[in-house]
C-alpha cells in the first residue's frame, strides 16, 4: 500500500472530523458530513478507502438502528400517555 493511497483515504475522514469539531455542528450537519465521507471514499480505487467506506457505513447503520429503536419507544410512550390524557 502506497503512502498516497493512505493519505487519500484519510483526507475525507479529516474533513469529517473538522466538520464535527465545529461549535455549530448539529445532527443534520453530521449526517451530511458522514455521507460526504462515504461517497468520497467509495469513489477511490484503493482497498483501504473501500474498506473504510464499508466500515463507516455499517457502523452508522448500527447506530441509526439503535437510536431509531429508542425513538420508537419514546414515541410509543408519548402516544400512550396522550391517549390516556385524551380519554379522561
Amino acid at each position: 500500500m502506497q503512502e498516497q493511497e493512505v493519505a487519500s483515504a484519510l483526507e475525507p475522514v479529516k474533513l469529517v472530523v473538522q466538520a464535527l469539531s465545529r461549535r455549530d455542528t448539529n445532527l443534520i450537519t453530521a449526517e451530511v458530513a458522514f455521507n460526504f465521507c462515504i461517497v468520497q471514499l467509495q469513489k477511490q480505487s484503493s482497498e483501504l478507502a473501500k474498506t473504510l467506506a464499508d466500515s463507516l457505513e455499517s457502523r452508522l447503520g448500527e447506530r441509526r438502528a439503535l437510536h431509531a429503536g429508542v425513538l420508537q419507544t419514546v414515541g410509543g410512550t408519548l402516544r400512550t400517555e396522550k391517549q390516556y390524557l385524551l380519554a379522561k
